[in-house]
This record gives structure tokens, C-alpha cells and sequence, in this order.
């Protein structure tokens, strides 16, 4: 089960991407749709309880999308976000497919410090192990189809600002 949908978001059932985030090697995997008026955000979130050897959180095989399938990242650049009293840069790709155009914004999530950096997030997790004997770690994407006169950065920052406290409990769990 995701995390509740907050005051305003609705949660849905609908996955209307014909995209999902790239990770086979993660002990858990979680897609739920939240609906606000027009507005879908569906959140991705990939969690590896566990780091084995070939079964890690930031591994070659673990990305945004397969380019030798259809769905191609057309824009990938670094956004700066505050999320909670954290200013976080993070990975914000244009992802298009055939019929639809999807904003991602993807980051990881290592103990209770985030990064967009995968340098950054090995890092962390081998200073969570040695210090806390946590291992475990999650990648969080949030999508949004892309519409003519709306701002989808504007809708995901909407829904990250008072979803966050839920995304880390249902992590925590």
C-alpha cells in the first residue's frame, strides 16, 4: 500500500504511463496514481532493503528508461528543489513516448539524506552502514504527462511539498 493520498490529492488506481522507472534488482517496488482536479502524478518508488553485490541501489542497470526501447529521454538536466528544510538538486528528464511527454523528477533516498548524485549516493550508503548499520535505500520518481499551459514542474513540487512525510513513512516501514 502507498502512501495516503494528503488533503486535496485524491489516490487512483490509474497508470496512464507507458513508462516505469528501470530497477530489477529492488526488494520492493511501488507505483500509486494521486489525482488533483486535471492534474495525475503518479510516484515510483524502489527500494532495496537490503545492498548485495549486483543487487545495489545505484547500478548501471538501474536508470530511467531502456533508450533501445521506445520511451526516449529528451531533456535531462539538474532542478534545484526545497524539499522539508532541504534544498535538493535533483534529476528532472522529459521523457516522450509515441503519444505522451512525461516530466520525472528522480532522487535517492539513503537513510534519511536525499541526493540526485549516484556518486553521492554511494557515498551515503556506505557511511549509513558503517554508522547506523542501515542498508537500506530508495530511488523516488514522481511523473507528470506534460500539457500545453501548465506548469508541471509547478504540480510536482505541489504534490512533493506536502507528500514527502508520507513518501518517507511508507519507506520506513
Amino acid at each position: 500500500v502507498g502512501p495516503a493520498a494528503e488533503p486535496g490529492w485524491s489516490d487512483t488506481n490509474i497508470n496512464n504511463w507507458e513508462w516505469i522507472p528501470l530497477d530489477t534488482a529492488a526488494d520492493q517496488q511501488l507505483i500509486q496514481g494521486y489525482q488533483r482536479g486535471a492534474s495525475s502524478v503518479t510516484l515510483y518508488l524502489q527500494q532495496h532493503l537490503q545492498q548485495r553485490q549486483g543487487e545495489e541501489l545505484v547500478a548501471s542497470g538501474n536508470r530511467f528508461s531502456d533508450t533501445a526501447k521506445e520511451p526516449r529521454i529528451t531533456s535531462n538536466s539538474k532542478l534545484l528543489v526545497t524539499m522539508g528544510s532541504q534544498e535538493l538538486q535533483i534529476d528532472a528528464v522529459v521523457l516522450a513516448t509515441a503519444t505522451q511527454t512525461l516530466r520525472i523528477w528522480g532522487w535517492y533516498r539513503i537513510g534519511e539524506y536525499y541526493t540526485a548524485s549516484p556518486y553521492t549516493a554511494k557515498i551515503a550508503e556506505v557511511a549509513e552502514k558503517l554508522r547506523f548499520g542501515r542498508q537500506d535505500s530508495a530511488r523516488i520518481y514522481l511523473a507528470v504527462e506534460m500539457r500545453e499551459g501548465v506548469d508541471s514542474d509547478k504540480i510536482l513540487h505541489d504534490f512533493v511539498s506536502v507528500h514527502l512525510d508520507t513518501i518517507e513513512a511508507a519507506l520506513d516501514r
